[in-house]
């Protein structure tokens, strides 16, 4: 959410667990590591669960989340993605169920959600500091976050804010890929409030 990805000639369709989505130029592509956060969203959501897909791009688990739950909330920044993610519900028959916002972080986004899925495999600092910062306010109580990252050499940081705001972590999916000569880790953590029963045991 911290800004749009570089241009691309044309638009790309990928099919994600049996959803068909289409990304536009200029907004963030579907990866080989993306069904790990998506497998997850399967997973994870409930038909009692309201969900928010934070910096949701293309819309993609937004539209798995719609499957299961019938109050998806998905945010993103650039305006294509906003614009992506609503054709892909209309797309995948789920538009009723998915409200789509342009929103800088949580600015938009109001009330609390039982899911709240992100992925920060590419973000910055500021991102993060965001998301983390503006938690508390929108994470219900027994809430979950599903969070997708690189293994990288930052990751220190992104384990302190964790710790910092009172998260225990859990490993919901995770798997190497190469990448040149280098086998390069992915996770999505399972994060809930350390003052709260977690349904994994932590890492």
């Amino acid at each position: 959410m911290s800004g749009e990805p570089p241009e691309e000639s044309t638009e790309s369709i990928f099919v994600q667990l049996d959803v068909r989505i289409v990304v536009p130029p200029g907004v963030r592509p579907i990866t080989r590591v993306s069904d790990l956060l998506a497998s997850a969203v399967l997973d994870e959501v409930t038909e009692t669960d309201r969900v928010l897909d934070y910096g949701t791009g293309s819309g993609v688990n937004a539209v798995l989340a719609a499957r299961r739950s019938p109050v998806v909330v998905a945010v993103d920044l650039v305006p294509r993605a906003v614009a992506a993610a609503r054709s892909n519900a209309v797309r995948n028959r789920v538009a009723e169920r998915i409200t789509v916002l342009r929103s800088d972080g949580f600015d938009a986004v109001e009330g609390r959600f039982d899911v709240i899925i992100i992925d920060v495999a590419e973000a910055d600092a500021r991102t993060l500091t965001g998301f983390f910062g503006g938690l508390d306010d929108h994470l219900a109580e027994g809430g979950r976050v599903l969070l997708h990252t690189e293994m990288r050499d930052d990751l220190a940081d992104l384990l302190e804010l964790i710790t910092e705001h009172r998260l225990q972590r859990a490993i919901a999916t995770q798997r190497s890929i190469t990448r040149g000569s280098h086998r390069i880790p992915y996770v999505v953590f399972r994060l809930t409030r350390a003052d709260e029963p977690a349904a994994l045991a932590s890492d």
